[in-house]
């Protein structure tokens, strides 16, 4: 675990900037029960990596993050933007799948920052079916977003002032022991990642939607 930090339930991480550099951005936003007044993120410079030197952390920055009306959110979605904002989508427990926003100049404060809701999207949440959301990517230039759940794909398109339309969704059913994970590679790919669940082993799939 990095230094500095409380790992409540780390669930999401993203890369993106800061600034003029790169960082890893981590969601300690699990809350299963949704009882937590405020979350966290933490970010810290993307590390070089190299065949002979460790890996060193030189500082951990933390964000504390909290949502309009006082409401509490389980969250296992996140992804930079290329402005450094990150997008976060709820898992679905209660109240819908909705997707909030916090902005790169939230960073620098030690008081709980509010992230803006942006939109909700039509998922209809189920956990009985497994239709729950686990992950997120966006594209580099952040024009289009995938949202997985353990059995579906959804691909957005974003519009300028952050809303977004649905493109395609594909059925991924039975692929995976617990699809938990998905990103996007250099060639429009989505790498998809899953925990072993009740099975002997996990799984790693690249596949293709819309």
């Amino acid at each position: 675990m990095l230094a500095g930090t409380t790992n409540t339930d780390w669930e999401a991480v993203s890369v993106g900037p800061c600034g003029e550099r790169t960082c890893v951005y981590v969601g300690d936003l699990g809350d299963n029960r949704e009882r937590w007044s405020a979350v966290a993120i933490y970010r810290i410079v993307e590390p070089r990596i190299s065949d002979t030197t460790p890996i060193t952390v030189s500082q951990v920055e933390r964000l504390r993050l909290r949502y309009p009306g006082n409401l509490r959110h389980d969250v296992e979605a996140m992804a930079a933007l290329p402005d450094g904002a990150l997008l976060l989508v709820t898992k679905g427990r209660s109240r819908g799948v909705l997707l909030y926003q916090v902005a790169a100049k939230d960073w620098g404060t030690d008081a709980p920052v509010e992230a803006v809701r942006i939109d909700s999207l039509p998922i209809d949440p189920h956990a009985g079916t497994g239709r729950l959301v686990t992950d997120m990517a966006v594209t580099p230039d952040g024009s289009r977003m995938v949202v997985r759940t353990y059995r579906d794909l959804y691909v957005f398109s974003r519009s300028s002032d952050g809303s977004v339309e649905p493109v395609v969704s594909c059925n991924i059913v039975g692929r995976e022991p617990q699809g938990e994970g998905v990103a996007r590679l250099p060639d429009g790919r989505l790498l998809l990642l899953s925990e072993r669940g009740l099975f002997k082993t996990g799984t790693v799939h690249a596949a293709k939607c819309g």
